[in-house]
């Protein structure tokens, strides 16, 4: 999301802020998989992108 933000400063700017952390960390994982296909032109499947940029950790307990 960083490196998005570098890219595109505005790529969040749409998106609605809910207060609900969880939701707004899907929203912006959504959000940034979502980018990434259309900007790089990539075929690849959502979920492995999500996986990517969760290091395979998106439903692990924290710590």
């Amino acid at each position: 999301m960083q490196v998005l933000v570098r890219v595109d400063p505005d790529a969040f700017n749409e998106l609605a802020i809910t207060g609900n952390l969880l939701r707004d960390a899907l929203t912006v994982l959504a959000a940034t998989t979502w980018w990434t296909r259309r900007r790089l032109g990539l075929t690849e499947p959502v979920w492995n992108l999500v996986g990517l940029y969760s290091g395979g950790r998106l439903l692990a307990p924290p710590g």
